[in-house]
């Protein structure tokens, strides 16, 4: 979900030259514009307060899961493109979406027999924090793996710090960001990441599970696990050396 977002965009090319992803399906409000391969399935949602809040969740499960037997994993890139909105408008589409998109893949107990969740969170994500959007994202995390605990699944969280990414409307503190960053790059924590390679870095990570641990063990590990920016860059890293 958040397939026309800096990072869901990357990351449904990178599901589509998977080898290990059979079918692909894009959940998004207007169309994708990148090329999509004959596995993928896009489902438009031109309103997503009436799709995960205001009707019967079990209309928006037939709506995306009908026609699908099983769903190995779940990606969520959902995130306001505007840091700066209101504490309401980036608590609805940074945390209540994600937490109902959850709620959609493990209804009927489960019954799509997903392995894991990932979910695109961000750098310095708090409950505690001072700072509203850092705050919003560590709530979003704090019930999800809450909320995994109930399922037989896993849960990953990936936490990129300063965002390196074209986008239509540019985040003008992303711009500061930028600026500042070439002052302090030296800093061990400073660890800015491309959207391309947050998205090679999530499927990487699904992929080295599913192939060797998964693999193995023939059964789903129960975990939740957070990897931060440095870590995020690691998996992209191991991805772009394989494709050389």
């Amino acid at each position: 979900m958040g397939a026309t977002g800096a990072v869901g965009k990357h990351l449904l090319i990178e599901l589509q030259k998977s080898p290990l992803c059979s079918k692909v399906v894009s959940v998004s409000r207007r169309s994708v514009d990148v090329p999509l391969e004959s596995k993928t399935k896009q489902i438009i949602v031109n309103d997503f307060d009436h799709f995960l809040l205001q009707q019967n969740p079990d209309t928006a499960y037939q709506q995306l899961f009908a026609e699908e037997p099983k769903i190995d994993v779940a990606f969520c890139c959902l995130g306001s493109k505007n840091v700066s909105d209101s504490a309401e408008m980036l608590a609805k589409i940074d945390k209540i979406y994600p937490s109902k998109f959850y709620d959609l893949v493990f209804r009927n107990n489960n019954a799509l027999m997903c392995k894991q969740f990932s979910l695109v969170s961000s750098g310095g994500a708090s409950a505690t924090s001072w700072f509203t959007y850092n705050r919003i994202k560590g709530e979003v995390e704090n019930e999800l793996m809450q909320k995994s605990l109930q399922q037989p699944n896993r849960m990953i969280i990936f936490r990129p710090s300063f965002l390196i990414a074209k986008r239509e409307e540019p985040r003008w503190i992303e711009e500061v960001g930028k600026k500042i960053l070439k002052l302090v790059d030296w800093l061990p924590w400073i660890n800015p990441i491309t959207a391309e390679d947050i998205a090679k870095a999530i499927v990487q990570e699904w992929e080295t599970y599913y192939t060797q641990q998964y693999a193995s063990e023939q059964q789903i590990r129960k975990e939740s696990i957070i990897f931060e920016s440095k870590q995020t860059q690691q998996f992209a890293d191991e991805r772009n050396s394989k494709a050389q």
